[in-house]
């Protein structure tokens, strides 16, 4: 049985609590954009080890996954604020249906990068990795509840006006 929210914290209205979490995510979205491409320009191979060669290599790579994600993210979470504002709830499952596609990548780059990471004896940015994917899943599970808890608050409302 999924628990539906009726409230955010603070006895905030659902509606505000999604919008004010789009908000949150469209400058996530922007701000894994930006991190993407300062680690593909800020990471310098050192020529004499091939083993940091193949990491750069892979950690460039995931960063310009991220950061399309990223930009696609801070899109859909336009999408989101703007369905919202028009009062269409079936807009709303575009979003919930990319953020779990997104959650999964973004994990799975996380775990690439502690890896990599790990195999250069980078320990920090592996912790770091490892606590922001978790972190962000924590995020984005309930701002997927708390839409998905409106697009059926929002539902139940359009049917009410308009019974068939």
């Amino acid at each position: 049985m999924l628990i539906l929210q009726r409230e955010y914290c603070c006895d905030c209205p659902l509606k505000t609590a999604v919008i004010c979490m789009g908000s949150i995510n469209a400058v996530g979205g922007v701000a894994s954009v930006l991190t993407s491409i300062i680690t593909t320009e800020a990471l310098d191979p050192d020529p004499e080890v091939e083993s940091f060669r193949d990491a750069i290599k892979t950690i460039k790579t995931v960063s310009i996954v991220v950061a399309a994600m990223g930009s696609l993210l801070t899109l859909m979470s336009g999408l989101l604020i703007h369905s919202l504002m028009k009062n269409k709830p079936m807009f709303l499952l575009p979003w919930m249906v990319y953020v779990a596609l997104y959650m999964i990548v973004f994990v799975a780059s996380n775990v690439i990068d502690t890896v990599v990471y790990s195999r250069t004896q980078d320990y920090l940015l592996a912790i770091y990795s490892v606590l922001w994917a978790v972190t962000s899943s924590a995020f984005e599970t309930y701002s997927i509840l708390l839409v998905y808890s409106l697009y059926r608050e929002l539902k139940r409302e359009e049917e009410q006006k308009h019974p068939i």
